[in-house]
């Protein structure tokens, strides 16, 4: 089961989105984009390397 699957933390996330008076993406949509935030940061950490992307909220990506 992966953590997007876990009813407790979908559970929590829709409380957390109630308690901010927000309105977002589901839960595994909102884990999917950390992710692809995270990936070329961390990877670049990993190997030793310099990360200067820009992140684009609008597309999702990093320039």
């Amino acid at each position: 089961m992966s953590f997007a699957d876990d009813a407790a933390m979908q559970k929590k996330w829709k409380a957390f989105v109630r308690k901010i008076n927000t309105k977002t993406d589901d839960y595994s949509t909102v884990l999917k984009t950390i992710k692809m935030f995270l990936t070329k940061p961390f990877e670049a950490t990993v190997e030793g390397k310099a990360f200067t992307g820009n992140w684009t909220a609008q597309n999702d990506e990093w320039i």
